[in-house]
């Protein structure tokens, strides 16, 4: 048996008048945020001014490094892929004008399904993160 069924009423700890409880809630308010990016949100950034001067100069600074340094690397991968395939698909002609026909066809339609592939599932990557994001 309960402590209300025993008692017979139950007991409030704190009384609230109607329009307290109202003023309450119309003073109440949830606030929520969500910032993607390589740097803080605007007014986070601002507020390390705060801390430091010339902290938000530093902060962006960092980024754009960091920026450049991504895209180099990538830009160095999709030129050193190039690179690999031609090379690849040039020793499989060079192999089948050698006489092995098969094994240099295999070499070069490999190459060739490799690389379009990837460049495919590049594609397909974007189109969904593009989805993803809007």
């Amino acid at each position: 048996m309960s402590d209300i069924e025993k008692t017979g009423s139950q007991s409030n700890p704190v009384e609230i008048k109607e329009e307290e409880l109202s003023t309450l809630i119309k003073e109440l308010s949830i606030k929520s945020s969500i910032w993607r990016g390589p740097l803080p949100h605007p007014e986070i950034l601002a507020a390390y001014k705060n801390i430091q001067e010339n902290l938000p100069d530093r902060i962006v600074k960092m980024a754009e490094i960091e920026q450049k340094s991504k895209h180099r690397h990538i830009y160095i991968g999709q030129f050193s892929a190039i690179i690999i395939g031609v090379i690849t698909i040039i020793g499989g002609i060079i192999v089948i004008l050698s006489g092995r026909s098969t094994v240099g066809l295999v070499e070069v339609i490999s190459t060739l399904a490799v690389l379009v592939g990837v460049y495919i599932g590049e594609k397909a990557v974007a189109k969904s993160k593009k989805k993803k994001n809007e």
